[in-house]
């Protein structure tokens, strides 16, 4: 995804692959990334949330995710003050 981090389909290609091999982790964290994409936060964090719970990510994958929550709240956080200043 390095190549294509902007590409929808190519997060809803690796999701579905994911999760056809059972890695529910890795899934959830590629629906996430598809929501931050639309700017849908909330959904996205919804889904980091259950990438974490999932219980079948490796350290790596579960820092990532970490690293992307934070991010994400830290957007969601910074467009909620921007709406209130309009």
């Amino acid at each position: 995804m390095r190549r294509w981090p902007e590409d929808r389909e190519a997060w809803r290609l690796l999701s579905q692959s994911a999760s056809a091999q059972g890695q529910r982790a890795y899934s959830h964290w590629a629906v996430a990334e598809r929501y931050a994409l639309s700017g849908a936060w909330r959904a996205a964090i919804e889904q980091l949330d259950l990438a974490r719970k999932a219980g079948d990510g490796d350290f790596a994958l579960l820092s990532q995710v970490d690293v992307r929550m934070s991010v994400m709240r830290a957007e969601m956080a910074r467009e909620a003050i921007e709406a209130k200043q309009r």
